[in-house]
């Protein structure tokens, strides 16, 4: 997994600028998952001056960019699929070789057909004006309190529910027209 901290809009080059490993090798989604998982924090001061259409824009970019990559390495198709970890406040998307496949999370997914819901919750969260990592707003325990090894226990992992954008690579030009008919 990799991770980067976009201070301002030229550090998203950086994110383009990467290759990706698509192998085509559903046996070698493992090592796919190491090289392309990309989770992108955002600056606190910077955040705060993004829009809706910024972060749409960055994202376009992105996908077109990775689509084509997977052209070229002709071992397509390919899976890209976006998140949102609402407990570490980061955006993080994947690729990997092969369509239709089961997502790598232990929780319900919820596919999405845009990813507008996704970065609505980013921009919800990191641009609210109460820090959830805050002091403040932790809890913290003690080794004598009761419930202090309790939480693991209690968290049933299966019934959260996670919202995934997915789309498949690369993008044919139909689809391109398609989504900009569309918008």
């Amino acid at each position: 997994m990799n991770y980067i901290q976009i201070k301002q809009l030229a550090d998203f080059e950086e994110l383009l600028n990467i290759d990706i490993l698509i192998t085509g090798d559903l046996t070698q989604q493992n090592r796919e998952r190491e090289y392309n998982t990309w989770c992108i924090s955002f600056d606190q001061t910077f955040i705060k001056s993004i829009k809706l259409p910024d972060l749409d824009n960055l994202l376009d970019t992105l996908i077109q960019n990775r689509s084509q990559q997977v052209k070229n390495i002709n071992n397509g198709p390919a899976t890209f699929y976006l998140w949102y970890d609402e407990q570490s406040f980061n955006l993080c998307f994947d690729i990997l070789s092969g369509d239709n496949l089961k997502m790598p999370f232990d929780c319900i997914t919820n596919i999405k057909d845009t990813p507008h819901d996704i970065l609505i919750r980013l921009l919800h969260d990191t641009q609210a004006d109460t820090n959830y990592l805050s002091w403040e707003n932790l809890t913290i325990l003690n080794p004598e309190d009761p419930e202090f090894d309790d939480d693991d226990d209690k968290y049933d992992n299966s019934k959260y529910i996670l919202d995934v954008y997915v789309i498949t690579l690369p993008q044919s030009t139909l689809s391109n027209f398609l989504k900009n008919f569309i918008s």
